[in-house]
């Protein structure tokens, strides 16, 4: 029993050393709204219609650090009832070693088309969730 649980500890302890987090970085967002349709309706609106240009762009940045990282990001959204899209269009990861990211070497490349039979053949039996699953997966 002792053999397998120091296995398993073992085995759990380099999963997580595989692990790489990111903890320092900076994401910019583009941010575009409709200024024709923030203004809404009614005659002002009419009037300065069109003396504004009909879009306009805004970038932010988001700057994080080890006090204060980010657990996970959005990186687009769009709220239609502020007429805008924010994009994340620049990320900047600081504090990583890049030479420890590496792409695979084992295992048979498919393409998408072979992906998405072989998803669709595991999932044939889940029903409706099983549609919903494919469709998530190849968004």
């Amino acid at each position: 029993m002792r053999t397998l649980l120091l296995i398993v500890f073992t085995f759990f302890s380099y999963a997580l050393q595989a692990q790489v987090f990111i903890n320092k970085g900076m994401i910019e967002y583009q941010v575009v709204t409709n200024n024709h349709k923030a203004l809404g309706e009614g005659t002002w609106a009419e009037m300065i219609r069109d003396k504004i240009p009909k879009l306009s762009t805004s970038f932010y940045q988001l700057t994080f650090d080890a006090d204060k990282s980010i657990p996970g990001m959005i990186m687009g959204i769009t709220i239609p009832r502020m007429f805008s899209s924010w994009v994340a269009t620049k990320l900047e990861i600081n504090g990583v070693n890049y030479t420890k990211i590496i792409a695979p070497t084992k295992g048979k490349k498919k393409k998408a088309k072979e992906l998405q039979q072989t998803v669709v053949q595991a999932t044939k039996d889940w029903g409706s969730w099983g549609q919903q699953a494919v469709w998530k997966i190849f968004l």
